[in-house]
């Protein structure tokens, strides 16, 4: 777990994280998406609670934003 209780980030450290995934991810493909939204923290599973979680949430965004 990334974030959440006894987490090793708290949630200052997450949006920074996010920050850096989405900009790494312009970075590499162009593409610019945004991984802190509402709908992300209305989830019933966070996909801020592992790094895989954080990744498959990224292709998920892109893929919804390529249409």
């Amino acid at each position: 777990m990334i974030y959440g209780e006894g987490a090793p980030l708290d949630s200052l450290n997450l949006v920074n994280l996010i920050m850096l995934v989405e900009q790494h991810i312009m970075d590499v493909s162009g593409a610019e998406i945004v991984l802190a939204s509402e709908a992300a923290m209305s989830r019933k599973r966070s996909p801020y609670r592992s790094v895989s979680a954080l990744a498959d949430y990224a292709v998920e965004v892109a893929q919804e934003m390529a249409g």
